[in-house]
Formats: structure tokens, sequence, C-alpha cells
């Protein structure tokens, strides 16, 4: 894959390790706006109607630090799938893909709909720079290199 589209990828990782934070954030009163808003958005309609206990505060934070730390170990597979391919790339999808099955059934099953489609949109994003850049496609080049693609 070209460096422009590894870069599309890194970029939809910082935007998971963003969204970490903000999941993180919802844990204290002061700073839940983002996970307030995120959570209404997603269980439609917008009605404010979500308050969090402290339960919920505990379980969105955790659930942030988790995202965080997803988004930046993702972040440093892209580079290894830079380097090394088809094989990495088909990694990442697999495990994406498996993330995108289980949250989104489980945002059905729970009533939250909403979820599963914004979980379709965030998988979309990642995936169509790798598909475009040909990442999952085996070629010679695939071969192990010391420099970035």
């Amino acid at each position: 894959m070209t460096r422009t589209w590894t870069n599309m990828v890194k970029a939809w990782c910082l935007g998971v390790i963003a969204f970490g934070g903000g999941l993180a954030l919802g844990a204290f009163a002061p700073t839940d706006g983002f996970a307030q808003f995120f959570y209404d958005l997603v269980a439609w309609p917008l009605d404010g109607a979500g308050g969090f206990d402290d339960g919920a505060r505990f379980t969105v934070g955790i659930l942030g630090a988790v995202t965080i730390g997803w988004g930046l170990t993702m972040l440093s597979a892209v580079d290894i799938a830079a380097r090394y391919g088809a094989p990495v790339w088909r990694g990442l999808v697999m495990a994406t893909t498996v993330w995108l099955v289980i949250d989104s059934a489980i945002s059905v099953a729970c009533g939250v709909p909403g979820n599963a489609v914004s979980n379709l949109v965030f998988y979309g994003l990642f995936l169509a720079p790798i598909l475009a850049g040909g990442g999952l496609r085996a070629t010679a080049a695939d071969a192990p290199r010391t420099a970035m693609a």
C-alpha cells in the first residue's frame, strides 16, 4: 500500500484514540458531555434522557481506556502492516471484523441498533483505504522490507 493509504488508516487509528479519550472522560460528571451525547445519539432519539449512574460512569471510563489502548495497538500494527504487507493487513481486517460482528450483535440484542449503524460507518472508514490501497492483495512486495511503503 502507498504511504497515502497507510496514512489514512493511521488517521482512523488516531480517531479511535480520540474517541476513547472522549469515552474515558465520561467517567467524571464535569467532563462527560461527549460520552453522554454519543450514548444519546446511538440510542436515538436525541432527547438527553440517558444519564449515567456510578456503574455506567465506571464502565464508560474503562471502555474509553480500552478503546485508547486498541487505537494505539492498531497504530503500531499499521506500521508493521505497511512493512510486511497483505498478511498483516488481513489480520487487522479479521480482528476488526470480529469486533464489528460481536459489538453490533450485542447492540441490536440490547435494543441499541444505532450503535450497530455507527459501527458500520466506523468499520467502513477503516476498511475503505485498505481495499482502495490494495492492502489485502498479496504480491512479491509483501516480503519483509526495511523501509516503509
